[in-house]
Parts: structure tokens; C-alpha cells; sequence
């Protein structure tokens, strides 16, 4: 349930956050029209002192050698209140489409490519955007790479299965439709600018949540 006394206590959190005279000193100009990439470019050029992101931000800081990359440390989440930690590390893979032509030299370009000889060096380089799937690859190689990289592989096998936006709950159509929906952020939007209360603009992101699972023939009631 988003419209809960819980939502609502964290949205006064954040008015109080990005809306009050008393954090104003600490936030960077112009953060109420920040875009998807600003944080990352406010990271980059030592604006913020911590973000939360992808390892975009950590793998353009190695390429270009920017002099946030040797300052930065990885950390984990906080804890919730009953000692979980909602983190996971993004997943790609390989697939043979049904009907492929060539699935012998398909699966033998799978094998090539995760065998520690051919992925250690792109790992070497790639700044944390491309790291072992399987425990076993984890080498000592692998972790001396990068001081970082112990508390990714943390985050990678954690021992709660996260879901993302999902948890916890397995990831579906619905849920992936709330953010490029812009929900949370126009939520929040109605607060700072004070066209509505927490308490209304929960209860109206709520509406428009229910309204996505409603469509998907998921009925909410």
C-alpha cells in the first residue's frame, strides 16, 4: 500500500529536506530542476560529496581520470528497521533466440567471453560496469583490481533477494510502469511547489499507481 502512514512521514522528511530555510545552505543551486544525468554531473565535478547511482558515475570517473575516482568509496545502503539490506547489483546476459542459425558457435561465444581469461582484463578497465555473474569468477584477481570492488561483490550476492521497486514482490509490468510514469517525482513536485499537503499528494500518487495496475488487469479492490 504507497498511501500509508509510513509514505507520508517520509514525504514530510523530504519537504522538510528540499523545502525548508533550515537545509537550504546544503543543497547545490538550481537542484529543484535537476535532470537525470545532474547528479552525475554534480558528482563529477565534486559538487555533492555522495550520490546514489549505477556505475556510470564510477566509470567515467576512472576514464577520464577525474580526481573524484581515487576519493570515492562504495558503500551499502542503510540497514531497514528489521536489519535488511534492500541492494542488488544490476544483471545482463547472453541469449540464443529459438531458431537461431548458429547456436553451437553462439554458446561457444558465451563460454569465450565469461572465461576468466577473456572477462578479467575487461574488468580491469571497465570501472565496475562489468563485473562476474557466478561466485566462482570472484578471483582474488578480480577483487585486487579495485579497492572497491569487495563490498560490490557484498552487494552483488546479497543474501536478501532484492527486487528493486518491486520488493518485495517479483519485478512485473505494473510496478516498471510507476516511474517513467513519473509518479514519485511529481509527488513530491506537489509539495514543494505547495499545491498539495503530503497527505494529498500521496494519496494522489496512489491513485495514479493503482490506476497503471488497474489497466495491466491487476484490479487493486
Amino acid at each position: 500500500t504507497f498511501n500509508s502512514p509510513e509514505t507520508v512521514a517520509g514525504v514530510k522528511w523530504l519537504q522538510e529536506t528540499y523545502g525548508s530555510e533550515k537545509y537550504k545552505p546544503m543543497l547545490p543551486p538550481g537542484i529543484e530542476s535537476w535532470t537525470d544525468p545532474s547528479n552525475n554531473e554534480a558528482y563529477l565535478a565534486g559538487t555533492t560529496g555522495m550520490t546514489q547511482n549505477a556505475f556510470s558515475v564510477y566509470a567515467k570517473a576512472k576514464k577520464d581520470k577525474n580526481p573524484v575516482f581515487p576519493n570515492t568509496v562504495i558503500m551499502h545502503k542503510p540497514k531497514t528497521n528489521d536489519g535488511k539490506l534492500l541492494e542488488a547489483g544490476g544483471s545482463g546476459w547472453f541469449t540464443i533466440f529459438k531458431g537461431s542459425k548458429n547456436i553451437d558457435a553462439a554458446k561457444k561465444l558465451i563460454m569465450h567471453m565469461i572465461d576468466p581469461a577473456t572477462f578479467t582484463p575487461i574488468a580491469q578497465v571497465a570501472g565496475g560496469l562489468l563485473l562476474p555473474a557466478y561466485k566462482n569468477q570472484w578471483t582474488d584477481e578480480i577483487l585486487s583490481i579495485d579497492p572497491n570492488f569487495p563490498i560490490v561483490k557484498e552487494i552483488v550476492f546479497n543474501p536478501n533477494a532484492y527486487t528493486g521497486t518491486a520488493y518485495p514482490a517479483d519485478p512485473n509490468a505494473a510496478i516498471d510502469g510507476v516511474l517513467p510514469a513519473a509518479i514519485p517525482s511529481q509527488m513530491m513536485a506537489n509539495v514543494l511547489n505547495g499545491s498539495m499537503t503530503p497527505e494529498e499528494a500521496v494519496k494522489d500518487a496512489h491513485d495514479k499507481i493503482v490506476q497503471i495496475f488497474e489497466e495491466g488487469g491487476l484490479p487493486q479492490s
